[in-house]
């Protein structure tokens, strides 16, 4: 992704066809039905099909869609969110034209107002994914630096997940974040 100049990101939705999504249309095996009972005001309800959200829902729908996509060129998967990336237009219109065509043929569809085409960068999950590379979003990196001074384990601890998420790039972040994490251990008292 490194040679990439030009990205598309887009998020699949419902089908209009289908009233559900693909994924949520994924039938349960008979023996599962009766496992995913949900008590509402109406009753007892029982799904047919496999509701986003239960344990294993991510990664069923992680699989669907990567044996979907699988072997076509330029295209990452993330649960839903599907990435095209290309060096040049032409092989990014083709690869793009390719997922497309892939999903049609399994009646995905795509929810347009969260599809970005032809960018040269994308922000996903605190990144910003560009042809330069990927790096940490400022946004997210600037209350690590605003942080307080820690004053109780609770803030340690969440300063120390703050940090973890980007720790490929804070150089020698397990060196340089020992005397906090020696302050997390049974028994240390924090001063």
């Amino acid at each position: 992704m490194s040679l990439a100049r030009l990205l598309t990101t887009s998020m699949l939705l419902q089908s209009p066809t289908t009233q559900c999504h693909r994924l949520k249309s994924y039938a349960l095996f008979p023996y599962h039905v009766a496992k995913h009972l949900t008590l509402t005001h109406q009753g007892l309800r029982q799904y047919c099909r496999l509701p986003m959200g239960l344990k294993d829902s991510a990664s069923v729908c992680q699989r669907f869609v990567s044996q979907t996509l699988d072997g076509c060129p330029g295209t990452i998967v993330y649960i839903d969110d599907i990435f095209v990336f290309s060096s040049t237009q032409a092989d990014h219109d083709r690869h793009l034209r390719e997922a497309l065509q892939r999903l049609e043929s399994k009646d995905f569809r795509l929810q347009i107002s969260k599809c970005e085409f032809n960018v040269s960068r994308i922000d996903f999950l605190g990144h910003i994914i560009s042809a330069d590379g990927i790096t940490p979003d400022p946004k997210n990196v600037q209350p690590i630096l605003d942080a307080p001074t820690l004053k109780t384990l609770k803030q340690i601890q969440s300063f120390l997940s703050m940090i973890n998420y980007y720790h490929d790039f804070i150089k020698n972040l397990s060196t340089t974040a020992e005397p906090l994490r020696r302050l997390t251990r049974k028994g240390v008292k924090f001063e």
